[in-house]
């Protein structure tokens, strides 16, 4: 073997100390590889999203009760209807007095008035017919048949004992002790006529949206007729009322 040949491993052993020796000096200047921070518990665990605080719903937060408030006016026989209207629980009913007409015939004064809900006429005092001009079930001002497009959601129910005894506690509420006495001994009818409309989706519903109840005194002369009008479970409200005792 020649020279040469025995210098090439001396040689290429000389270079690999030295890189070694290179790494080594590398490391110890600050350069060394770090292990990964600890990771605490409380950074490993998960993260949860916390809704807010629940308000508690008390009383406060349920919508007011609406309170009718009637309108400060002189004339006695306005005043006298918004006492029957106070005992009546008249439906969608506006107080305010927009047309106002009296006269004197043969039967005495007769006043006549409307609201913007309701026809009314008070003869010698006393609140003869109250008409609600557009939710009742021949409604006067209703000519386009507005009223009919909410009538299918008139799903409550009234019996017929039960239209009698809202009757006779309007009655009692304005102290007419004079037509409680005469339908006493008189019959009664009740009418509750099914009809069938649209709801809003256009399904064709059957409802009875009114419930109609005549008081006769014992000469079978008609005394009183009350219309109640339904809501989603019951009585919504009057509607018609006729007095002519």
């Amino acid at each position: 073997m020649s020279d040469c040949s025995m210098r090439k491993p001396i040689l290429l052993l000389v270079l690999l100390v030295l890189v070694a020796a290179g790494v080594l000096l590398w490391l110890r200047s600050g350069h060394e590889i770090k292990p990964p921070a600890e990771v605490t518990e409380a950074e490993s665990a998960p993260v949860v999203a916390r809704s807010p605080t629940p308000v508690s719903l008390t009383n406060e937060s349920e919508p007011p009760e609406v309170v009718l408030t009637f309108p400060a006016d002189p004339r006695p026989a306005v005043q006298k209807f918004y006492e029957f209207a106070r005992a009546a629980n008249l439906y969608r009913f506006d107080p305010r007095v927009i047309h106002y007409f009296e006269e004197t015939n043969r039967f005495g004064t007769d006043i006549s008035f409307q609201t913007p809900t309701h026809g009314v006429q008070v003869l010698n005092g006393k609140v003869l017919h109250v008409i609600s001009n557009m939710d009742s079930a021949n409604a006067p001002h209703d000519r386009e048949g507005k009223g009919i497009a909410a009538w299918h959601s008139c799903t409550g129910t009234m019996t017929e004992e039960e239209a009698l005894a809202a009757t006779m506690a309007i009655l009692q509420a304005i102290n007419d002790t004079r037509t409680m006495e005469a339908v006493q001994k008189g019959k009664r009818t009740f009418e509750a006529i099914p009809i069938h409309v649209k709801d809003p989706n256009g399904n064709r519903v059957r409802v009875i949206p009114f419930r109609t109840i005549r008081l006769y005194d014992e000469r079978r002369v008609l005394c009183v007729r009350a219309q109640f009008r339904m809501g989603e479970t019951g009585s919504a409200g009057l509607v018609d009322w006729f007095n002519n005792r």
